[in-house]
């Protein structure tokens, strides 16, 4: 074989590594962009998710789940609930705006990153279905869990988790271990924390990593609660609301929580008027959901 042969093979040779190498390196660089921007996208029912068939309501009604997040192995989750009250369909419909809305910011913002959000939309299904308040048992859902259950002016129910649904919740709740949960119901101006520590202090004994905890959280949304016009700062046991959702997901379930209550008038806004409201809810779940992600530990919680 002549020189000529030898030179001309090699010299197609490198060109052809040269194109392979540029080949792979588009590749590489569009697998990076493709894993940055990425989300999965999920939804499953609570029966399924946690292996429990008994997790159906009394109408054969599953609770389902939508979970966002753009890792495998998020270090922050969160869940954000609505329809605990069947009829307040003006919080599930926030919840149904709020969804893709954080869905946008996981994307775009790398503050996000690392993040699943779960979202019950409709945690009282059979509620929902005949505009109830209460489920088929004629029981407020937001009083059968069982911090302080009992002490409401409400039914509770035979005992605290005496109903599939507060089950549901709170078997998610303890398999995910969230940073932060967020109840969102439509009744009044009012962000509702867990009931305070001397009160609970009547019932067991605190820690002062669970005291410290409670300070960071109230300390937060007193910070953050001026960005919603004309809102109030309570907690549930202020308002004898006992065996709420918000007092079992801090005291027991581990969770940085309260309850946001919209106005349940903006059903009947119109849309650029309800849309602001929506922004103005978002907006303040979000510089909550950040504070509360950069002060608060999941090691300091109690179960």
């Amino acid at each position: 074989m002549s020189t000529r042969s030898l030179n001309i093979k090699s010299i197609l040779l490198a060109a052809i590594m040269v194109v392979i190498f540029f080949s792979f390196t588009q590749v590489a660089q569009a697998k990076i962009k493709t894993l940055t921007s990425e989300i999965i996208d999920l939804e499953f029912t609570s029966a399924s998710y946690l292996k429990d068939p008994t997790l159906i309501t009394a109408n054969g009604q599953h609770i389902t789940i939508r979970r966002i997040t753009n890792s495998k192995k998020p270090t922050q989750k969160i869940l954000i609930q609505s329809g605990l009250h069947g009829n307040e369909k003006g919080a599930i419909a926030f919840n149904q705006w709020l969804l893709p809305h954080f869905k946008n910011l996981m994307i775009s913002s790398s503050e996000w990153k690392n993040t699943q959000i779960d979202f019950i939309l409709v945690a009282n299904p059979d509620g929902y279905l005949t505009n109830n308040r209460y489920n088929s048992n004629a029981v407020n859902l937001n009083r059968n869990f069982s911090v302080l259950f009992g002490q409401t002016r409400e039914y509770p129910g035979k005992m605290s988790f005496s109903e599939t649904e507060t089950k549901a919740v709170r078997a998610l709740a303890l398999k995910e271990k969230y940073n932060v949960a967020i109840d969102v119901h439509g009744y009044i101006n009012w962000v509702v924390l867990p009931t305070s520590p001397s009160i609970i202090a009547q019932k067991r004994k605190i820690s002062k990593p669970e005291i410290a905890k409670y300070k960071k959280l109230y300390k937060t949304i007193a910070k953050n609660i001026p960005q919603l016009k004309n809102y109030k700062q309570l907690t549930a046991g202020f308002l004898q609301d006992g065996g709420s959702f918000e007092d079992w997901m801090f005291w027991e379930g581990g969770a940085q929580s309260f309850c946001l209550e919209i106005k349940k008038n903006h059903m009947k806004e119109d849309e650029k008027t309800r849309l602001k409201s929506y922004q103005a809810y978002a907006n303040f779940l979000e510089s909550t959901i950040k504070d509360l992600l950069n002060k608060s530990s999941h090691s300091l919680t109690a179960h």
